[in-house]
């Protein structure tokens, strides 16, 4: 896609850390909707900030450690890069993420960074909440707000059992790629 009269700069901040078996190849396949998106052959190619005084997409070998600080042209197409991101629970858990299920359905949405932010909400990670319906997040500052937060989310995963990654049956699978394919239409 030609960015050079994009309507939207999209920026991806954070950093991620991962267990010490996860090599440069299994990050740059991870993250290959983000830098096909800006037009790259590889993610090495595609690290490159917008802004020359933003450090981009690095990997840190020793540390384990996704950094990103990344900016580029964009627009609404993004939506579909996201959602063939962070989509496939699957794929994150066999990836290393931890997640948990909860015995009774919890609609909240929360997140915690470092003992210095977290963010409460309706949110959800997928286009439609972030192009199409109006969602709400408080974020939070204080350490007492974030202590609560916390305790909150411990709780939560206390009562959670850990999700393992299975292999989807070929319908189930073929049905979800259908799903995603649509979804963010709807």
């Amino acid at each position: 896609m030609n960015h050079d009269d994009a309507p939207f700069e999209i920026h991806v901040h954070g950093d991620v850390k991962l267990r010490s078996d996860v090599g440069f190849d299994a990050l740059q396949d991870a993250l290959k909707p983000l830098w096909k998106y800006a037009g790259a052959r590889s993610l090495a190619d595609g690290a490159a900030s917008l802004y020359e005084d933003e450090p981009g997409i690095r990997f840190d070998p020793q540390e384990h450690l996704l950094q990103m600080c990344w900016t580029l042209a964009g627009d609404e197409d993004f939506r579909q890069q996201l959602d063939d991101m962070c989509m496939n629970v699957n794929e994150l858990s066999a990836a290393g993420a931890q997640v948990w299920l909860s015995p009774a359905m919890v609609h909240a949405k929360a997140v915690l960074i470092d003992d210095e932010l977290a963010l409460a909400g309706s949110l959800n990670l997928d286009a439609r909440s972030l192009f199409l319906n109006y969602e709400a997040m408080t974020a939070f500052y204080g350490a007492q707000e974030l202590r609560w937060l916390s305790q909150w989310c411990a709780r939560q995963i206390a009562a959670a059992r850990p999700y393992h990654a299975r292999r989807p049956s070929l319908v189930r699978d073929i049905a979800e790629g259908v799903v995603r394919s649509v979804g963010f239409q709807l």
